[in-house]
């Protein structure tokens, strides 16, 4: 029997109680800005195959540097810094959820670390056994692993380091592999390992000398370094070169990543504060946040005596990772749990901590750190750790820079984070769904059972059909959790608002739609529930002027728009004056409708018009008390069934107004029956007619939807204003006659053809 064959059932049993203990603890919200730039990303590679984050355009301008989380790229849009394949999990799983209105598509993305974290415990397992340590020790190391570091609480987040800790871990089990078989097959699997290891982060490409090393080193004789080259070499190029390719698709150029100097990202900590805070401050050390490192140094003698090359160069990556890091000007991570950039590092400690475990008077020890450990675990994934990061931030400004943080036990997040729970701020997905969550406690423990009574199984058929039923309890668990959960936000008066406007876009509007959001503080609700394959585009309120950036953005998508242009704002009351970009739209298309939906305003504009475009009806409407003399221009000529007719009227007053009046645009049948039309203040309320002066000359755009069903034929169009107070409609002279409303036309409409 195979070492592999050996030890399958143990790493089955393994993989399947990570996952059903993660599950467990699902969070399924954002909590950094990280987070929600790996989601963008995530979502417009499973929506529309593009790498732009422009859903979260607004964050480029945000006050603190460390939620800048990219660039403008080419034609102009927004690229995340972040690395795709830190992505690609999460956009299959959001590509899985959406065509399935009820459930939430961010919901979904944040299952994407449990399986990944997992399987890196897996192939820790497999790297440890490979390294000659038993079975035993190999699993039971690799499960401390799994829930007594910092790997349990970044399963349930949707940073990228997992990702990285994934490709590292492999790319290491596959090199061992390949030099002791001096198999080919193991060899390229190293190769591209490392290589996807740096396109989740770049970073890693300072660990490619200790991964020549390691590839090139042998328990026998030396391999020949011409071949060693040859695949360290091959990963990379294929690393670099890969991550170079993918700079210049979003940049323009193969050495810029997104980060920016400007805003002072850069290496400027000096390296003996970056390390003590990394590795021994209450704040962000690793001693503190995974306790079983502490085992590192009982098993750095046993490991070295054993293996003196593996110890030397897992010895050498750990350091480096930690210099590099020790000197960036944000080497805390930010809002972070612990010292989450040493993350991809922590299973190269592992070894140290297996040798350890086999010392027989030190395993004693071992367990009582992996139990400590393992505490420290449960008290992240159960509270927001954000909430102690907040307090700090509140209290000194910058907690990295504080001796306070930095030295006292008593500011550690451990002990905000204990504080927290302890006033029922809880993390988990299933605390706030509350009974309705049994299924999910129920499925993860009876997965858990069965893989358990699995392992403990004689027969490969008993085995193997155990392991297959946790499988598929953990699957269903995790459907009927993601379902239970989509319910419950639903119920959730906000959530269920946007949930009715996106439903209402996509019921109404095409693939080719943008949607355009002002909701900086609610986008986690807007991502969750827009099932749409539109480009999204994502702005704030901010005081005047529009920002050239984003005056761009407008300008280039809604000229290449050929669909509706729907703007979501939330929060907020019409002809806000720090609603820019609702007002740029209202300038310049042509407004279609404006609802309410709970707190939010859903409105539409067709795109504007070229200048040239249309028929012009020039009319002699006056009244010396209201708005006066006007001409239409007709833009889409002629009109087509199942789309919009875009109309612009000028109007001109010769006194000041005293009432802010609506305009309306109809569409009516030869015999005065109305089709359709739109009723709204001039210019969407963003000049009132009480604003106007006299003699000034208003333009204001509006298109009404000719239904697909109108039988072609020869229309009319009554345009007009009245007091909505009232009701009563402004009195005009038309062409010397009294009247409440000026009628155009014929227009003729067409069956569309497509």
């Amino acid at each position: 029997m195979t070492r592999e064959r050996a030890t399958g059932p143990a790493y089955g049993w393994l993989f399947l109680a990570l996952v059903a203990i993660y599950l467990l603890t699902y969070t399924g919200r954002f909590h950094v800005i990280d987070e929600v730039s790996i989601y963008a990303l995530a979502e417009n590679l499973a929506k529309r195959g593009a790498l732009d984050t422009d859903q979260i355009l607004w964050s480029q301008w945000a006050r603190p540097p460390r939620e800048v989380q990219g660039d403008f790229g080419r034609g102009g849009h927004v690229y995340s810094q972040k690395g795709w394949p830190t992505a690609l999990l999460p956009a299959t799983l959001v590509a899985l959820a959406l065509p399935v209105d009820r459930w939430g598509l961010v919901f979904a993305a944040f299952f994407a670390n449990i399986p990944l974290t997992a399987l890196t415990a897996v192939g820790l397992a497999a790297f440890l056994h490979q390294l000659g340590f038993t079975a035993r020790t190999a699993t039971w190391t690799a499960l401390i692993y799994g829930v007594g570091t910092l790997a349990w609480p970044y399963s349930r987040l949707l940073f990228g380091e997992p990702v990285a800790t994934l490709g590292l871990v492999g790319a290491l089990y596959a090199a061992h592999r390949g030099r002791e078989t001096n198999s080919v097959r193991w060899l390229l699997l190293s190769a591209l390992l490392f290589a996807f290891a740096v396109w989740a982060r770049a970073v890693n490409l300072l660990l490619w000398p200790f991964f020549v090393l390691y590839l090139g080193a042998t328990h026998t004789s030396p391999r020949p370094w011409r071949r060693t080259l040859f695949w360290a070499g091959s990963a990379l190029v294929l690393g670099g070169g890969g991550y170079a390719l993918y700079n210049v698709v979003r940049f323009g150029a193969p050495w810029y990543t997104g980060y920016q100097v400007s805003l002072r990202e850069a290496f400027s900590t000096p390296v003996w504060l970056g390390a003590y805070g990394l590795l021994l401050s209450p704040f962000r050390g690793l001693a503190w946040f995974s306790p079983i490192v502490w085992a590192v140094l009982m098993g750095a003698r046993p490991f070295y005596r054993r293996d003196p090359h593996s110890a030397r160069v897992f010895a050498g990556m750990f350091a480096t990772y930690t210099l590099f890091y020790s000197t960036w000007w944000s080497w805390s991570g930010e809002f972070a749990w612990g010292p989450r950039f040493l993350l991809p590092v922590l299973p190269v400690l592992m070894p140290f901590v297996a040798a350890a475990w086999e010392t027989a008077h030190r395993r004693r020890w071992v367990l009582i750190l992996a139990v400590v450990s393992t505490a420290v675990q449960v008290l992240a994934v159960t509270a927001d750790f954000t909430l102690g990061e907040t307090v700090l931030e509140m209290q000194f400004g910058e907690p990295r820079e504080a001796w306070s943080v930095l030295l006292s036990p008593r500011w550690s997040p451990l002990v905000l984070q204990a504080i927290h729970l302890r006033q029922g701020f809880w993390d988990i997905a299933w605390v706030r769904v509350g009974r309705d969550a049994w299924p999910i406690v129920l499925g993860s423990g009876l997965a858990l059972a069965a893989a358990t009574w699995a392992v403990r199984q004689r027969r490969t058929m008993f085995c193997r059909g155990g392991y297959l039923l946790a499988a598929l309890l953990l699957g269903l668990t995790g459907i009927l959790g993601l379902d239970r959960y989509s319910a419950w936000a639903q119920r959730q008066p906000f959530e269920q608002a946007v949930h009715t406007a996106l439903q209402r876009v996509r019921a109404e509007g095409t693939a080719e739609d943008v949607l355009i959001t002002i909701a900086p503080f609610d986008y986690p609700s807007i991502m969750n529930w827009a099932h749409g394959r539109w480009y999204t585009l994502g702005f704030a309120p901010h005081p005047p002027p529009l920002r050239p950036e984003e005056a761009r953005l407008l300008t280039q998508t809604t000229t290449q728009a050929t669909g509706r242009l729907w703007v979501l704002v939330a929060r907020m009351p019409p002809a806000h004056p720090e609603l820019l970009a609702e007002r740029w739209l209202s300038q310049r298309a042509f407004l279609l409708s404006h609802q309410w939906v709970g707190d939010l305003r859903l409105l539409s504009f067709a795109p504007p018009a070229a200048p040239n475009t249309g028929i012009r009806f020039p009319l002699n409407a006056v009244n010396p008390q209201a708005p006066g003399p006007l001409a239409v221009r007709v833009v889409d000529w002629p009109g087509q069934t199942g789309r919009w007719l875009r109309v612009e009227v000028r109007w001109q007053s010769p006194a000041q107004p005293t009432v802010d009046y609506t305009a309306f645009v109809h569409l009516l049948t030869p015999d005065d029956r109305y089709i359709s039309g739109i009723d709204a203040p001039p210019v969407n309320g963003y000049l009132p007619t009480t604003r106007w002066s006299p003699g000034q000359e208003v333009v204001d755009r509006k298109a009404l939807m000719v239904p697909a069903d109108l039988p072609p034929g020869e229309y009319f169009l009554e345009v007009g204003m009245y007091d909505p107070a009232s009701g009563e409609r402004v009195p005009l002279l038309v062409d010397g006659q009294e009247a409440n409303r000026v009628l155009i036309g014929p227009i003729p409409i067409v069956q569309t053809t497509d």
